[in-house]
């Protein structure tokens, strides 16, 4: 076993501590590394039990075991198979990767409220999602609710720490004022109905 030269010890107590985290950290991260390097190797990563009989590459399989699954990858497929792991992991943002967009009124997702819906036709559908820099996005359009009155609401993650009024396109020759709020409330003031755009950006709470 290596010892660490003396002029590199901790001096003892919550150094001592800390050092320790550390070490054992480390140890835990190369053991799991060797453990999935040694499974790519011989063309599979067992995420749980030993799989019976032989595994195809990219399937998912229910453990011998009865408890959890093994998923069987081969090493020119594992980067694709695993980053749908990493999105969910990310709350939805692989590393240096968008999120879908999230459509107003689809299932699951922020309604629109006050008679407001989206324009239809070849115009973009209102639609919102958040950058991995934390930059919040909206595109399309929407038409007929009351103006000074909320469309919809973005969810908790994609507002802005403090009201936002931002100019956007209406009917031609004319524009409007989208009001966003801390707690996502979205609104158009002034403009025309007809057609109001959401196209526009902001940073996130936080």
């Amino acid at each position: 076993m290596a010892l660490i030269p003396t002029d590199l010890r901790p001096d003892g107590g919550g150094q001592r501590l800390i050092f320790e985290s550390i070490i054992n950290q480390l140890l835990e991260w190369y053991q799991t590394a060797m453990v999935l390097l040694g499974d790519l190797t011989a063309g599979t990563l067992k995420l749980n039990t030993t799989l019976s009989g032989t595994p195809v590459a990219n399937q998912l399989y229910k453990a011998a075991s009865g408890v959890g699954f093994d998923f069987a990858l081969d090493a020119s497929s594992a980067v694709p198979a695993l980053r749908p792991i990493l999105d969910a992991a990310q709350g939805g943002i692989a590393a240096g990767a968008a999120e879908g967009w999230h459509e107003i009124g689809a299932a699951s997702e922020p309604t629109f409220v006050n008679s407001w819906v989206n324009f239809g036709g070849a115009i973009a559908t209102a639609a919102f999602r958040k950058l991995p820099g934390g930059l919040v996005v909206l595109k399309g359009s929407m038409k007929d609710g009351t103006l000074g009155t909320d469309a919809f609401i973005l969810p908790v993650g994609y507002r802005p720490a403090a009201a936002l009024f931002i100019e956007v396109a209406s009917v031609a020759g004319t524009s409007g004022r989208l009001q966003i709020e801390s707690n996502g409330v979205v609104s158009p003031v002034g403009g025309n109905n007809a057609i109001y755009s959401v196209n526009c950006s902001f940073f996130a709470e936080g």
